[in-house]
């Protein structure tokens, strides 16, 4: 068993506040991934930065599947893929910390509509 490691750049006039990311995990453990992390990155254009790593073939597949399908809203002109050897999480882990982040967000924004 091969493993691999890789990091995907989605990049787009529309990536972020659509849910790509929930999208990717839910693919990612679809394709057997197994460990998983993704950001956002602001710059010319909005960026999903994605990091994986697991069995060589479950990997080359999701990237595979990556390339060519996006969200509905998603609005993608890139996606860039090289290998990347650091570390990543297991995909349970990040979707906990992923999911405590968001409904943080999701609390603060109540707290600004009750004013």
């Amino acid at each position: 068993m091969l493993i691999m490691g890789l990091k995907i750049t989605i990049s787009g006039e529309k990536v972020h506040d659509i849910g790509y990311h929930y999208y990717l995990m839910e693919n990612a453990l679809a394709f057997g991934i197994e460990k998983f992390r993704t950001i956002n990155v602001k710059d010319e254009k909005q960026t999903v930065i994605v990091f994986v790593d697991g069995e060589d073939e479950a990997v080359k597949e999701f990237s595979e599947f990556v390339k060519t399908n996006y969200p509905p809203d998603a609005i993608v002109d890139e996606v860039k893929i090289e290998d990347y050897k650091g570390y990543v999480p297991k995909i349970e882990t990040f979707a906990s910390v992923f999911n405590v982040g968001q409904s943080r967000k999701f609390i603060e924004e109540a707290k600004k509509s009750e004013r």
